[in-house]
């Protein structure tokens, strides 16, 4: 939480002031023998009224905006790898390509594999000629029944040995699970790759675009599922990108203790859109808040979140009031707290009162 505080340095040193200049000036004299003029207490009085300018207090409904920044990404990427590793052998998109469901992307020299799947498929059929001809020596007894039950599982464990090389045989090469974009390419022809090496990123662009990033726990309270999102791009410093509040994180990140929350841009079809843009969000929350919004020099002290103001008395006096600072806008500060509509604060010259100070309204406060 960031902690500010100041004060002002108010009237009283100026009256205290004023009142011994008059005593020493008085003695200075008597030792003199001169005379001075009277001065009255109404004289004394009025020079320490002060000129302030006021504003009326006025509640109203109204919520902070909360600006930050983030970066812009797919809302649904896939990780696609070959199965099995060997050399790459060929290559057949780029990153950035636009690419539809079933298309090949890439392929392995499948020598070695093609001959895993032509081992395993001679050893499959030698267990079933192997189970055929123990079958017919059950039958006249030749053989016993064990030996027949072995030859069998020895056939089971063939075939799927057979089913396993056809699958690897099949992910050598890869193909677009869906339509999409390629929006990462992390191999190279002729390169030798691990089983499961990550080769290709994939987006699918119909699930849109969206931003993430990480709220305080004060800001995040502010905000609700579908709050109006506008964000804005340096290629395109103009142009505002509609969108909403998506998701809201139910827990806080360990580490930095933030939450997460996910913004969904509208659709964008005019403009394309990248991978890594770092956009300004701002957001308009849905939660308001009831506050006074006066100009910042109003506040005569302030030890976040509290403050103090000083509001007119019908006697033309000053009292102090305290009050909860919500935020700073612009040259304004919202508060909320001891005041009441209708009350006018004092504005300009409130650091220079003393609590029952009397002041004299001028501005367009003056009534």
């Amino acid at each position: 939480m960031r902690i500010f505080s100041f004060s002002r340095r108010s009237g009283a040193s100026s009256n205290h002031l004023f009142k011994s200049m008059l005593l020493k000036g008085t003695a200075i004299a008597a030792g003199l023998g001169m005379s001075l003029p009277l001065v009255t207490s109404v004289q004394a009085s009025e020079a320490v009224t002060r000129s302030v300018e006021v504003q009326t207090v006025s509640y109203q409904e109204t919520a902070r905006p909360i600006s930050i920044s983030a970066l812009l990404a797919y809302k649904s990427t896939q990780k696609l790898a070959f199965k099995v590793g060997g050399p790459v052998a060929e290559i057949l998109v780029e990153e950035g390509d636009a690419i539809k469901k079933g298309q090949t992307l890439a392929r392995l020299d499948t020598e070695e594999v093609q001959a895993r799947v032509q081992e395993a498929e001679a050893r499959f059929e030698n267990a079933t000629r192997n189970v055929e001809r123990l079958e017919k020596l059950y039958r006249n007894k030749v053989v016993s029944l064990d030996q027949l039950q072995d030859a069998e599982t020895e056939l089971d464990v063939a075939r799927s040995q057979l089913s396993v090389a056809r699958f690897n045989l099949r992910y050598s090469t890869i193909q677009a699970p869906q339509d999409g974009r390629i929006i990462r390419r992390m191999i190279e022809t002729s390169e030798l790759v691990a089983p499961n090496q990550v080769a290709f990123v994939l987006a699918d662009e119909s699930r849109g675009w969206i931003m993430r990033t990480g709220l305080s726990d004060r800001k995040v309270v502010l905000i609700k599922h579908g709050d109006p999102v506008e964000v804005r791009f340096d290629p395109w410093p103009l142009k505002a990108f509609n969108g909403k509040v998506s998701e809201i994180a139910e827990a806080a990140e360990e580490r930095s203790g933030l939450f997460e929350v996910e913004i969904a841009l509208d659709p964008v079809t005019e403009i394309r859109l990248r991978d890594g843009y770092v956009g300004r969000i701002h957001i308009e929350p849905g939660v308001k808040e009831r506050v006074v919004k006066l100009p910042a020099l109003s506040l005569v002290s302030a030890m976040s979140p509290l403050g103090t103001v000083y509001v007119l008395n019908d006697d033309n006096t000053v009292s102090s009031r305290s009050v909860r600072i919500h935020y700073l806008d612009g040259g304004d500060v919202a508060i909320s707290g001891e005041l009441q509509d209708g009350e006018q604060v004092v504005t300009t010259g409130a650091a220079f009162l003393d609590q029952g100070d009397k002041v004299r309204v001028v501005g367009e406060g003056e009534g």
